[in-house]
């Protein structure tokens, strides 16, 4: 019986002891919340990784980027200490026990939160640069080569080193000051009443005194600590203000840099709610959320930006353009004349980077491969890949690189890290596109403007995190392809319809874009094209431009089928003149793969080509989903679905599985849509490829940046797919269907 009442009696100790801590806890809640938040993007995410991996590598970044992400740091670790300081030193409640004034209080409790006040907010300081030091340690540890290993130890180290200095700084800086105010007050500024005041801030003689005394309003705030306060908070100010004034500045700081300084300047203004909401027993952040929610049904500032130009509407339907464009194929060829039409799978920047690479490994191939591909089929990051391919190639003829007959495959761009413009292979000129820091910009707008935006009953269109997203692939585009000969060269920036603005001789080099979105009040497909969208040809499908009746950039184009979830905010369709028509987001909702309006395209053109056994039909797509490679499949083991990676789902199944059935239909509305145009072109004879990744080469993250190391895995994997050719000793040409064939047995191969 005594043990059993001493068991309790530890139990109900332990209780008692969680309920004070947490409730001591509960006014620097914001600085623990977002230091977790924080530190589980960088250490569980995969794109969080990426981040740091970016950050690590010397050719993707520079040193300023390595100084400001520490400067943020301090700063978010500044912060985190500064505001739990100050926030666990007020009595909010005389009445509560476990935060009334000393005489209140147990012996016990009384130091308890001495303690907790003494150590905890120095503590949370330190855990910011620890927990990022492992972050970079479990960061680096999937790095195969030692030298990339080391990289990250350095700057583990770093973080180690900074973690001992901070803790050392606040833990000596009261006997520091104390020191320095007293020396100072003691000599010929002993008159001046504020230096005294700051002395006497510092002149306590206890720990139990220091910790252990109450803020009972704001005027028991020492007046350098208001200092102190006020220049945390004007930190978060400025930034606020840059990066709405001047978007790309955030590319100077970088991701992981705008992550923690947000940080910063949400714990400051988060406690700033906390310290009303509590003096006053008033549930402000509550009301703050409820605001929110009420402000969202007039406060919508995600409108879709549009011209006022009208060209498109002299398009042609696909029907039409068809039999133009085979005329000109050269069908008195003995041999079968291959036709491509390509769907380019979305997954952000990876996607972007990947469609771009293969399709510009194709045309450097064979200059004449683009003049055969009748159409791209994009979504997300897909589109924005094809659509950076088509604009490459619309670069070329500008440059007058095409001629009628003949192909100057020379692109003038500039490269990466060099001030003038070089002669490069579209590929080279492509990948200086995506090679850029596109997440800096959209994580600084969605952090910072947009986030107030969502608490003001009133829109701004300026503070919409879409346009520095889309901003940001302008800049990049305007960064490689400078304006030349007083000719506007910044395609992305310019009207969609501009791409196929060109000579008749070369009007076929470009392939017609159809960039996928979903609508989503109905979740129906709504397509960007340069053709007419006929609802006969793409069944259920909505023409993006007749339902806006405007022009819009090629750039706004693109982020209509890549508005992927909270990154990019849903796009709102507004016609000028004309009521809310309905609001679009990201292509992939509908399906990933762009194969079925694909497959919509190649069912509508096969039924109107002249003599198509003259033809073949190509069909590529493009994926970048490593799991699009082996997907789970249950089908040839009915025994035990873990062996082939389809684990069962037994924990929490009624809560887990309907949201799992509805992330799961995604990915197999993409295996379906690929399989039947499959099926189909296979029964016309044709050819299918699948181009895809491989999880096990490297990382492969999801977002709108990516590492070197991201980048030079997918570029080995894709040389690795021409390897073979090399060692027959011939080149690969996409136009040749045996080359096709082999290239077709290798991606077979490949992942296993």
């Amino acid at each position: 019986m005594n043990t059993k009442k001493s068991v309790f009696g530890k139990m109900d100790g332990i209780w008692e002891a969680i309920k004070d801590i947490s409730l001591i806890l509960k006014p620097c809640r914001f600085s623990i919340i977002l230091l977790i938040a924080i530190l589980a993007f960088f250490i569980l995410a995969d794109q969080g990784q990426d981040v740091l991996r970016a950050l690590t590598e010397q050719e993707n970044t520079s040193y300023s980027r390595v100084f400001w992400f520490y400067l943020a740091l301090f700063l978010w670790a500044i912060n985190t200490w500064y505001w739990a300081r100050v926030m666990l030193r007020f009595n909010f409640d005389k009445h509560d026990k476990y935060t009334a004034d000393c005489h209140s209080l147990s012996e016990q409790q009384q130091q308890r939160r001495i303690r907790i006040r003494q150590y905890l907010p120095r503590f949370l300081g330190t855990f910011a640069f620890l927990l990022t030091a492992y972050a970079f340690y479990k960061t680096g540890s999937g790095q195969s080569n030692s030298a990339g290993s080391d990289v990250y130890l350095y700057f583990t180290a770093a973080c180690i080193v900074f973690a001992g200095l901070f803790l050392y700084l606040t833990a000596k800086r009261r006997q520091w000051i104390n020191k320095l105010l007293g020396q100072a007050s003691a000599k010929s500024l002993e008159q001046k009443s504020w230096l005294k005041t700051l002395a006497h801030d510092f002149n306590e003689p206890s720990s139990e005194q220091i910790y252990g005394a109450n803020y009972t309003s704001l005027a028991d705030v020492p007046v350098l600590t208001w200092i102190m306060l006020g220049i945390l908070a004007a930190v978060s100010i400025i930034l606020f203000v840059l990066f709405t004034a001047v978007p790309n500045s955030a590319v100077v700081l970088g991701t992981a840099a705008i992550f923690l300084a947000a940080a910063a300047s949400w714990v400051c203004f988060g406690s700033v709610l906390v310290y009303v909401g509590s003096k006053y027993s008033f549930p402000v952040i509550t009301l703050v959320i409820i605001a929110a929610v009420g402000f969202s049904l007039i406060n919508n500032n995600h409108d879709i930006r549009y011209l006022e130009k009208q060209e498109f509407a002299s398009r042609t339907g696909l029907n039409n353009y068809s039999k133009e464009w085979f005329r000109g194929l050269n069908p008195e060829s003995e041999q079968k004349v291959p036709y491509f039409i390509i769907a380019a799978e979305g997954g952000g920047i990876r996607a972007a980077y990947w469609t771009a690479l293969v399709l510009s490994a194709f045309q450097d191939s064979n200059a004449e491969f683009s003049r055969h591909v009748l159409a791209l089929s994009g979504v997300s990051g897909g589109s924005l890949g094809s659509a950076v391919f088509a604009a490459a190639l619309h670069e070329q003829v500008q440059q007058g690189a095409f001629s009628a007959n003949a192909v100057n495959k020379g692109l003038k761009c500039r490269l990466k890290d060099t001030d003038s413009i070089t002669e490069a292979s579209v590929q080279e000129c492509t990948s200086a596109v995506l090679a850029n820091d596109f997440l800096s910009p959209a994580v600084a707008f969605m952090l910072y403007p947009d986030l107030v935006q969502r608490f003001l009953p009133l829109p701004i269109p300026s503070f919409d995190r879409s346009r520095a997203l889309e901003q940001s692939w302008e800049a990049a585009w305007a960064n490689v392809f400078p304006a030349q000969n007083n000719r506007q060269s910044n395609l992305f920036a310019g009207d969609f319809f501009e791409l196929w603005n060109i000579k008749d001789e070369n009007k076929y080099i470009i392939p017609n874009l159809f960039l996928n979105s979903t609508w989503v009040e109905t979740g129906k497909r709504v397509i960007s094209s340069n053709l007419l969208i006929d609802h006969r040809q793409f069944f259920d499908a909505v023409d993006f431009f007749d339902a806006l009746n405007r022009d819009v950039r090629l750039s706004t184009a693109v982020h209509n089928s890549a508005r992927f979830t909270y990154v990019s905010p849903a796009g709102r369709l507004h016609p000028p003149g004309k009521p809310v028509w309905g609001h679009l987001v990201d292509g992939g909702y509908f399906e990933n793969s762009g194969a079925t309006t694909a497959f919509n395209i190649l069912l509508s053109i096969n039924k109107h080509i002249n003599n198509p056994e003259k033809y073949i039909p190509v069909v590529i797509v493009i994926t970048n989903d490593p799991a699009v490679k082996e997907p789970c499949d249950n089908t040839e083991n009915t025994q035990d679905p873990s062996e082939n990676n389809c684990p069962k789902q037994e924990f929490m199944n009624e809560v887990y599985s309907p949201v799992a059935t509805m992330l799961n239909t995604r990915g197999a509305r993409g295996s379906y849509a690929r399989d039947e145009i499959k099926k189909y072109d296979q029964n016309q004879d044709g050819l299918y490829l699948e181009v895809g990744l491989c999880g096990d080469k490297g990382p492969l993250p999801l977002g709108w940046t990516l590492s070197d190391a991201a980048k030079n895995n997918m570029e080995q994997q894709l040389k690795a797919y021409f390897q073979s050719f090399k060692q027959s000793g011939e080149k690969f040409n996409a136009l040749n269907i045996k080359h096709l064939l082999t290239l077709k047995a290798v991606l077979k191969q490949a992942c296993r």
